[in-house]
């Protein structure tokens, strides 16, 4: 999900954009009543927001790493860029990168428990990685059963992930136009380390610099 703070008649209200009809009414039935939160459809590449209008942009939950290509990352930030007031800022969050972990995992079970129906459920997990492409899919399964043994339903899921690596992140955000560009190892503010858990990045987009008044000195 990805969430934008802004100022309205002098309160804080966010606003959260999320692609998925079923999600938005889930975190909307947790709400209580009269929270400055609202969620609107959308995505990175389409914030249904007005331009300059945000203070913050925060993908949280490594949001961004669901646009899986470079150009599109490009238009995702410009997007961002275009709804952040000036000075605002845009915080995004990465998993580490580490190729120790970028390798590709046949089906294996991950975990099995009781469902709140008395059923049985295994949770199946496989991955694939392309790193030319620099993507990691991963396919999870759900195997359910009764208590005697017999299938209830057998269902599947994948979804895609980019990963970026520091260097390259810094490069795209400044080709975005961000600035004051800080990546740091977590969210306590770490250094980077030779294998972080987390990928934070923090920048802001520039401030409009004031129009210089007088003419030109006559040659």
């Amino acid at each position: 999900m990805c969430i934008r703070d802004r100022g309205v008649a002098g309160r804080r209200r966010l606003t959260g954009v999320e692609p998925s009809a079923a999600m938005r009414d889930v975190f909307m039935s947790k709400l209580g009543a009269g929270a400055p939160i609202a969620v609107v459809a959308g995505s990175f590449e389409h914030i249904p927001l007005r331009t300059g209008s945000q203070g913050v942009v925060f993908g949280a939950f490594r949001s961004f790493q669901h646009v899986l290509t470079t150009e599109a990352q490009l238009a995702a930030l410009a997007e961002c860029r275009r709804v952040l007031r000036p000075g605002g800022v845009l915080a995004l969050d990465f998993f580490d990168p580490a190729y120790h972990l970028l390798r590709r995992a046949p089906a294996s079970l991950g975990v099995t428990y009781r469902s709140p129906r008395s059923t049985i459920v295994e949770r199946w997990e496989s991955r694939e990685v392309d790193r030319v492409a620099q993507r990691v899919d991963v396919t999870f399964r759900w195997v359910e059963r009764d208590l005697d043994g017999v299938l209830v339903r057998d269902v599947s899921a994948t979804y895609g992930v980019r990963y970026t690596f520091p260097v390259e992140l810094e490069h795209l955000l400044a080709r975005a136009g961000f600035e004051a560009i800080d990546v740091r190892g977590g969210y306590d503010g770490r250094p980077l380390a030779a294998r972080p858990r987390e990928l934070v990045a923090v920048c802001r987009k520039p401030e409009l610099q004031p129009k210089r008044s007088g003419s030109k000195a006559s040659r």
